[in-house]
């Protein structure tokens, strides 16, 4: 993909043999039935996926991986489909789902179809939707309201019973909904019996979000009630949470809230985030509506957003005439705390992909040119550019290399370490198959992964040692893994290199009800609520006494942990706001006297988010008082993916005498996942690397471990003096290439720290980075050893979510399998999903069209990346706002011709216009296209790009802007078939640029010259305000565009001087001067014709 020319491909006669290709082709082949239906996916590793259908071309069963005739029939006991044959006995082969469908078209029934390897009888899980109730059929009567046949409305889900797996009508295995004769869904009863009721305004939007009736689980009754409002346009004014379901201010309190404020264009301008306990936290934004020069027409960009205390960060779109700024492409982010300066810079490969992150502020750059050998091809330090190790021949990453700015080229042996590098490789099908640590000096014997799958891409042995020369591991290190998986992915055994192997077991419903050790402690007694939360682990901690500690877990109506015990003491609490961000985390740090039911929190941590869910401060409290915070750490995150974090700043005492910041930047992998935390500001030490095994315990080495077995000791200190007196770079620690003074200090400064284990954060948090984010950039929480990632808790020991996906059957057929038993490959941003790294559409269209989880649109909502011939550019220009119905920001769209083009004109009108309805229409009507054209991606629709005029803007939303009153008068009569560049680009007080970079008139090298000596004239005397015509120049070689002086300015006197290039065939210099003068009488014009 990197390479053009060579031979045009003929057209293939048969399919190629897969594995003889494999080095130049990869094969997807689909067989179609007689009616066109696909009836069989062969993936490039040869596996068949089929589909069975009904006689109205329904797909009543899928089966993975396909090895033979497998019979399926109707099961008329249970109404549901049942495989009747199964060619092997083997459970990641002829892996089956089945589908029920009424007479409408509904699905009624899904099931899971599982078997036991000896006996070969089946099992199955269903779940079971139930459509228009009839009026009176509930027992309680708050659920009665409206339960008419309204036309496919869902009335009930019925999961699986725990016990059999046929769906279940108790209350305990069922969710109920009602509605009102408007088909409006009024209430909610969830499996533990809470009742959720929805109230809604005249316009059919929900304002009130009560729960009247908490289950008889221990649910926190913290926060009863979820209330936004809107503004006269329709946007979402403030959403807030009271700890009460009244309405009228009678006994309702505040626990928290966020606001929102727009200006005229329906921009976000201002984010107000209210903690419990009255701490306000104020995000704002800023833009600039000027007319860029970008061929879409573009008139809007984010300057930047203003943290909470004042520091502002600046996307930085490159120089006005270059490429990242014609097409509005974030080419880096600046701080700005007093001082600007530049924090990361990147270089792309085509429109959207990341070649160079240079982080200018740490010193250190992701190079994609470094080669195996560890030379570079980019830049300054590059002799023969243009070559990209990092990817292979399909775009796939293949070297992921951090490195020190200043290391050596191509054209020397690298002379220093890297501060990060691994090889990647990838089976057919795209999994990852190996990953090798090519860091100069890597010591540790299991630095290496050899990774394995069975045939659904599962991993099932994850190998850790040292490979050989073909990247296959066969002396095995401690951390080595295999697993034993069921059809759904369950864990039925797993044997750990080096520690206790486990046997679980797993009811109907997917749930853990235990786990055996072969030896010594580890054993696990698992509790759940019927909502499927995990609530209580009784733990056998010494492998004698049975189980001695237990942990419990508590959860609000919306299945949010809330807080957890130890042995019945208030261990932690957490705090969210109603778009579901955890905005605060109190700890209990003394919970083993301090036993009461209301301790004191000796450690409070209050979160502040940006609109896309990143935490962007996090405060600190930790002398008891819950007052002033002794420390607020702010993160600034980058472009590339939603969770790649760039750097840190520490400050202490932020509210009387802020200490000086202390800086920490990030090294990241393919997932993410931080690898390295760089000491900023002092000598740029790498101060801890973390590692993680296959499903993300973390492990951090702190840079003086020399021999990464996780200790300081006596070989450490003896291993460094030996390297620093011998001249050997592994000995510089700072990676300036030099060893000196410097190196010895962060030597000793590491050796003497305090005592650290296998944790993530660095137990100093004054002199340490305490940090936080680590693997695939999720949170960390100390205290229960689990990962945050947005809708959910996941449990990296356990290899699995704490709670259900509240998104259903998106991710497969168990609601707690984590990216599809595929950690090496996948990560799952939002927690509903599993998804490639960076797949935009994916995570968009898996989280938010086929779950239904409206909080995602709000939260992933972006300014959408500008259109550019048939690439859609994901580049994020800003989120816009959470939890809203409407998008403020809405894609200009260049090219192509009818709707794509109209609808940036509409859009600006509408906002103009302060039409607020017509915006959310067409915002939403750009989300819904954009998500189906992922899905088309997805899928490898071939028409997915040719059909995205009508995705973008389906004709309901168009027709409905297009009634509005002022709307139409933005769109010109006939739209052009060339886009513009804006109209000139003051160039004061910047000297003219290279020719062939400025190209300020036309093609014409003398008319070209002639323009930057005038340039330079004003310049030389004084001159303000230079502006020149940036004119398009289309394919005749014609200049086309609005008539403006090619070269103005303000001269010291104050008088507008217009100097006018002409060709003597167009003669038109005349025409232009009456304009100028028309406009300004007291202008000098001065007409030059040069050819």
């Amino acid at each position: 993909i990197f390479k053009s020319g060579g031979a045009t491909p003929s057209l293939m006669v048969s399919v190629p043999d897969r594995e003889l290709n494999e080095d130049t082709m990869i094969i997807t082949e689909t067989e179609y039935n007689a009616r066109g239906l696909v009836e069989a996916m062969i993936d490039p590793l040869g596996r068949r996926t089929e589909m069975r259908y009904d006689p109205l071309g329904r797909a009543y069963a899928t089966i993975q991986n396909a090895t033979g005739a497998v019979s399926i029939a109707w099961n008329g006991t249970y109404s549901e489909w049942e495989v009747a044959t199964r060619p092997s006995t083997v459970r990641d082969e002829n892996r089956v789902v089945s589908s029920v469908f009424d007479s409408n078209g509904n699905q009624v029934k899904q099931t899971a179809h599982k078997f036991d390897p000896l006996t070969l009888a089946e099992s199955t899980q269903t779940t079971e939707y139930i459509y228009d109730a009839p009026v009176g059929q509930l027992t309680d009567s708050r659920m009665t309201q409206g339960t008419m046949k309204l036309g496919g409305l869902l009335y009930e889900t019925r999961y699986p019973d725990p016990a059999n797996g046929q769906p279940s009508m108790a209350a305990a295995d069922t969710i109920r909904f009602a509605y009102s004769w408007l088909g409006e869904q009024v209430r909610l009863e969830d499996q533990n019996g809470t009742q959720r009721e929805f109230r809604f305004d005249d316009r059919g939007r929900v304002t009130h979000e009560l729960v009247d009736v908490l289950g008889s689980a221990n649910i926190d009754d913290g926060v009863l009630q979820h209330r936004t409002s809107y503004d006269e346009f329709g946007r979402v004014n403030e959403v807030a949470s009271y700890d009460a379901i009244t309405i009228d201010g009678s006994g309702e309190q505040l626990v928290n809230k966020v606001a929102y404020t727009y200006d005229s264009r329906g921009d976000l301008t201002q984010l107000d985030q209210e903690m419990s306990g009255g701490v306000t936290k104020t995000l704002k934004w800023a833009y600039d509506y000027s007319d860029y020069q970008v061929a879409n027409g573009n008139r809007k960009r984010l300057t930047h957003i203003e943290y909470p205390d004042g520091t502002k960060y600046l996307p930085d779109f490159g120089v006005a005439t270059e490429t990242d700024s014609l097409i509005s492409r974030i080419a880096g982010y600046k701080i700005d705390d007093g001082t600007v300066s530049p924090l990361i810079a990147y270089e792309h490969l085509g429109p959207s992909t990341v070649a160079i992150a240079d982080h200018i502020k740490g010193d250190f750059q992701m190079d994609r040119t470094v080669n195996a050998a560890g030379e570079r091809h980019f830049g300054s330090v590059s002799n023969n550019p243009g070559q990209y190790a990092g990817w292979d021949r399909y775009g796939r990453l293949q070297s992921q290399g951090w490195v020190r700015s200043d290391s050596k080229s191509v054209s020397d042996a690298p002379d220093r370490a890297e501060l990060f590098k691994e090889d990647y490789s990838w089976n057919r099908i795209g999994n990852l198959t190996s990953r090798i640590n090519t860091r100069m000096f890597a010591a540790a014997p299991d630095r290496d992964w050899d990774i394995r799958y069975d045939k659904l891409n599962r991993v099932v042995d994850a190998r850790r040692g040292i490979a050989d020369s073909s990247l296959e591991i066969t002396t095995l290190a401690d951390g080595s893994q295999t697993w034993g998986l069921d059809e759904l992915g369950n864990w039925e055994d797993t044997d750990v290199q080096g520690g206790s192997d486990q046997t679980r077991t797993h009811n109907e419903s997917n749930e853990i009800t235990g786990i055996t050790v072969t030896s010594g402690a580890g054993g696990r007694s698992i509790g759940y609520d019927n909502n499927g939360n995990l609530t209580q682990v009784d733990l056998d901690t010494d492998g004698v006494s049975g189980y001695d500690t237990t942990t419990g877990f508590v959860y609000d109506a919306w299945n949010r942990l809330v807080r957890v015990t130890k042995d019945g003491s208030v261990h932690v609490e957490f705090e969210y706001n109603p778009l579901h961000w955890r905005v605060s985390k109190r700890i209990n740090t003394d919970y083993v006297t301090d036993t009461g039911s209301s301790p004191s929190f000796e450690d409070v941590r209050v979160r502040t988010y940006s609109p896309s869910w990143q935490m962007l401060e996090e405060e600190f409290e930790t002398d008891g008082t819950n007052s002033v915070p002794e420390r607020a750490d702010s993160y600034f995150w980058g472009k590339r993916a939603s969770d790649e974090i760039l750097s840190k700043r520490k400050i202490f005492d932020p509210d009387g005498t802020p200490s000086t910041p202390q800086w920490w930047h990030y090294v990241t992998d393919h997932l993410f996942s931080v690898r390295a935390v760089i000491a900023g500001g002092n000598h740029d030490v790498v101060h801890e690397r973390i590692e993680y095994d296959a499903y993300g315990r973390p492990k951090v080495f702190l840079g003086g471990d020399t021999d990464d077995d996780g200790d300081f000791d006596f070989f450490d200190n003896s291993a460094f003096i030996a390297w620093y007196g011998a001249g050997d770079l592994r000995a510089d620690l700072n990676g300036d290439g030099a060893l000196n003074f410097f190196d010895v200090s962060a030597f000793q400064a590491m050796y003497n720290a305090q005592a650290y284990g296998l944790s993530l954060t660095d137990a100093n948090a004054v002199s340490g980075p305490d940090n936080v984010i680590g693997y695939a950039g999720y949170h960390w929480d100390e205290e229960l050893g689990m990962w945050l990632s947005r809708h959910r808790v996941y449990d990296p020991e356990l290899g699995r979510w704490m709670q259900r996906d509240p998104a259903g059957y998106i991710d497969g057929m168990s609601l707690y399998a984590y990216v599809r038993g595929n950690p090496f490959t996948l990560y799952d941003p939002t927690g509903l999903k599993g998804t490639i790294v960076g797949n935009f559409f994916s995570d968009i269209y898996g989280a938010v069209k086929a779950g239904g989880a409206k909080e995602v649109v709000g939260g992933y909502a972006k300014g959408l990346g500008q259109g550019i011939g048939n690439t859609i550019d994901a580049v994020v220009v800003e989120p816009i706002k959470a939890g809203a119905d409407s998008v403020g920001g809405i894609a200009q769209v260049a090219t192509g011709d009818g709707d794509k083009t109209v609808l940036g004109q509409l859009t600006v009108r509408a906002i103009e216009e302060g039409l607020g309805e017509v915006t959310a229409d067409l915002g939403n009507a750009v989300v819904d296209g954009l998500v189906e054209t992922g899905k088309g991606l997805i899928e490898g629709d071939p028409e997915a790009y040719t059909n995205l005029g009508a995705t973008l803007l389906p004709t309901a939303a168009l027709n409905k802007a297009k009634k509005v009153s002022n709307v139409m008068d933005a769109v010109t009569p006939d739209v052009p078939t060339r886009t513009r560049l804006p109209q000139d680009v003051n160039v004061n007080p910047v000297p003219p640029r290279a020719l062939d970079t400025n190209r300020p008139i036309g093609t014409s090298p003398t008319q070209n010259a002639a323009a930057q000596a005038e340039v330079q004239r004003m310049i030389d005397n004084g001159f303000t305000d230079i502006r020149v015509n940036q004119q398009q120049i289309n394919g005749s070689g014609e200049r086309v565009g609005i008539n403006r002086p090619d070269v103005s300015g303000t001269n010291p006197a104050g008088v507008r001087e217009n100097v006018e290039f002409d060709r003597t065939s167009s003669n038109r210099g005349p025409q232009h001067e009456e304009r100028i003068l028309a406009n300004d009488p007291d202008a000098i014009v001065d007409l030059r014709t040069v050819d």
